[in-house]
């Protein structure tokens, strides 16, 4: 019974922990530009997206 009081006071300790452990920042930096639609080789270096649109993020597409 003792073990059981223990981990119910334990186990919300380790919840919080892991709910911490997934929160992610990032920095957004210029330099971002949209097109609505799929690009299949947009992620490749070479890719040129010079007619995509420069945006200010945030940005919302339906704008």
């Amino acid at each position: 019974m003792r073990s059981i009081y223990i981990s119910l006071l334990v186990l919300p300790l380790f919840a919080s922990f892991h709910l911490k452990a997934q929160t992610r920042a990032e920095t957004i930096l210029d330099s971002w530009k949209f097109f609505k639609g799929d690009e299949a080789f947009a992620y490749r270096i070479d890719f040129d997206d010079s007619k995509w649109e420069q945006v200010v993020v945030p940005h919302d597409w339906a704008i």
